[in-house]
């Protein structure tokens, strides 16, 4: 990390650099923070820190690709003033952020398994296979509608493919 970086570190701050087992690095951890301000989808970091049942405080760049509900998953903040007040408070509440941590890490391993994924995915192909009987224009109509509303099970359709779908039972409790 940069000198700025490690000038953070004190008796509780550790500023580590590169570790060698991240899921040791996540279980030993108290919070995740997650203050991204660029970057592009879902960050997979997040996605395990939720699948260790890690309380998350996130910025909305780090939370929005998740398509979770607002509240109850993670503690979104957008100023350096929320982010400080957010970590305080998760601190302050052990009940009350192992009970948020418990509810993203079932959210993420009922959403985030290649096992959903490929369920979404055979349910779409097989939508379009039964469409194959009816005209070439309404099967257009069709994926028109898919593409703007896509089914329940799937946030966003770049996901089917299993783009970010993660096999996350290396950070999971079971």
């Amino acid at each position: 990390p940069k000198p700025s970086v490690k000038a953070l570190a004190n008796d509780r701050v550790t500023v580590t650099g590169w570790v060698d087992n991240i899921v040791e690095a996540y279980q030993s951890a108290t919070l995740f923070v997650a203050p991204l301000r660029i970057g592009t989808g879902l960050q997979n970091k997040v996605l395990e820190a939720m699948a260790t049942e890690l309380p998350c405080v996130l910025s909305p760049h780090a939370f929005a690709p998740l398509n979770l509900p607002s509240t109850g998953h993670a503690v979104v903040c957008d100023s350096a003033q929320a982010f400080a007040t957010a970590i305080d408070d998760l601190l302050n509440n052990p009940k009350q952020a192992a009970d948020m941590a418990q509810r993203a890490r079932m959210s993420i391993e009922s959403q985030f398994t290649w096992q959903a994924h490929s369920e979404a995915l055979a349910q779409l192909l097989d939508d379009v296979r039964c469409m194959k009987k009816a005209k070439v224009s309404e099967l257009g109509v069709f994926i028109a509608h898919v593409m703007k509303n896509p089914p329940d099970s799937v946030a966003h359709l770049d996901f089917v493919a299993g783009i970010p779908t993660l096999d996350l039972s290396h950070f999971t409790h079971g």
